[in-house]
């Protein structure tokens, strides 16, 4: 769909739900332990997903923000199979899913069926870019230019012609060349002519040349490659959960089947407006109680405390980021967005904000690097910063700070058997136990969190 006179979405309408994608199983015994344990630290849902060969060398990289875990907290991680999104192409290319509105005739339909090909991929739904009602029909699900300016965060955007358009990738196309995306396509692979094919809806395309026959000479191409795995934002598990809306309205139950996508589209079309309960975890009743003054930016009524709440909650101050590398058992903690989108990118499994550390303190955690072993350490302590330097490491800077003795205990592990990854960190005393009961050696407390920010 075209939309050259409408402006983004108003927040309004921007929440959404996310699919929580699941850790690989791991194959060294003490890798299992832990992931064990981090199961009960992230409550995460758990499917099997094969992981990519992960370098074991923590590296920043873009400024692109991403997740947090699958239990509550601002988003999660994801896997992609185009080829599921392929197949989804195939299968709606000449026709339409009932399962979603038709836009054909009222804009066009192209990005909706893009967007229903990375549905099905696993691009997990989130707070801008989900399917809405017919009266929302606004934002990059919808419409060609957001959902371009949308996905060049989830992949690499640059100028296509036929020798850089993948099987996978997404096209866009500015037909006339002004600078706004008027359409967009699915590669599906390579044509019996040898160049790019897409699916498309509006016109319906099946296994077309990629140009979808464009003879405006100002036409202009682009192309997506989308990262196959990475972290999308603000889930609508913050105050959405399907099972806890539909046991407590009847008239819900009376009116929606007992369907995840079913119920979703009730919250939002109806249940945000009358400002009913989504979940356990957040009252909105009780939230405008407590929070009087929360601008009107985000919409009128019920709806803006669930975005103030959500905006809020989403990433406090001193979050620290924790992740894991299933291939060499290491796990690896960082305050930087960037650097943890960069390694989710890579293939690390993204577990969840591990503890809050204060902004500032006189009591900065060290970070250190074995280039050898691919393994970081931490420490307050500089006689240890100092002897690893000596002998080897790198040393990295500070990482963030520890609070004083009246703060969150992080404590430490060490796995005497462990090549790489031979030390954990954790703010979950029940994980420190189940390990120091699995062979690891429980070392006390490393340093010291502050309580998470309400």
């Amino acid at each position: 769909m075209s939309n050259k006179n409408s402006a983004f979405p108003a927040p309004v309408y921007r929440l959404a739900s996310l699919l929580f994608p699941a850790r690989s199983a791991l194959s060294r015994r003490a890798a299992s332990l832990l992931c064990a344990a981090t199961l009960a630290f992230a409550a995460a849902a758990a499917i099997a997903v094969a992981m990519p060969q992960v370098p074991v060398r923590a590296a920043a990289s873009s400024d692109a923000t991403a997740a947090t875990d699958a239990s509550g907290a601002s988003a999660v991680s994801y896997t992609l199979d185009m080829e599921k999104a392929i197949a989804y192409g195939d299968q709606w290319a000449l026709s339409r899913n009932p399962l979603y509105e038709d836009f054909t005739g009222r804009g066009g339909n192209c990005a909706n069926f893009v967007s229903q090909c990375m549905y099905a991929a696993g691009f997990p739904l989130n707070g801008e870019w989900y399917m809405k009602g017919v009266k929302y029909n606004k934002g990059p699900w919808f419409f060609a230019n957001e959902n371009y300016l949308y996905f060049s965060n989830y992949g690499t955007a640059e100028a296509a012609d036929e020798t850089n358009i993948n099987r996978g990738d997404l096209v866009y196309y500015d037909w006339t060349g002004d600078g706004h995306i008027d359409h967009t396509a699915l590669c599906v692979g390579k044509g019996d002519d040898g160049q790019p094919a897409v699916d498309s809806n509006t016109t319906n395309a099946l296994h077309a040349n990629w140009k979808l026959g464009a003879k405006n000479p100002n036409a202009k191409f682009y192309v997506i490659h989308l990262n196959r795995k990475g972290i999308a934002e603000k889930p609508i598990s913050l105050i959405f959960d399907a099972d806890y809306y539909y046991a407590k309205y009847e008239d819900v139950q009376e009116s929606t089947e007992h369907d995840y996508t079913a119920l979703l589209r009730h919250f939002l079309e109806f249940g945000l407006t009358e400002g009913r309960q989504g979940n356990a975890a957040f009252d909105p009743h009780v939230y405008k109680e407590t929070h009087p003054d929360v601008d009107d930016s985000y919409g009128q009524g019920y709806t803006k405390y669930y975005f103030e709440y959500m905006k809020n909650i989403s990433n406090p101050v001193g979050s620290m980021y924790r992740l894991f590398n299933p291939n060499s058992g290491e796990h690896f903690y960082t305050a930087s967005k960037a650097e943890r989108k960069a390694l989710c990118t890579a293939g690390w499994n993204y577990e969840g904000i591990g503890w809050t550390a204060p902004e500032t303190s006189d009591r900065p955690v060290y970070r250190m690097y074995n280039k050898n072993a691919g393994d970081h350490h931490y420490t307050v302590n500089p006689a240890e910063r100092d002897f690893l330097v000596n002998a080897g490491w790198q040393y990295e800077g500070i990482g963030w700070y520890s609070a004083d003795e009246t703060g969150v205990p992080v404590y430490r592990q060490y796995n005497p058997h462990a090549k790489a990854g031979s030390h954990n960190y954790t703010a979950n005393k029940a994980e420190n136990d189940y390990l120091a009961a699995n062979g690891w050696r429980a070392e006390g407390v490393s340093w010291y969190g502050v309580v998470a920010p309400e």
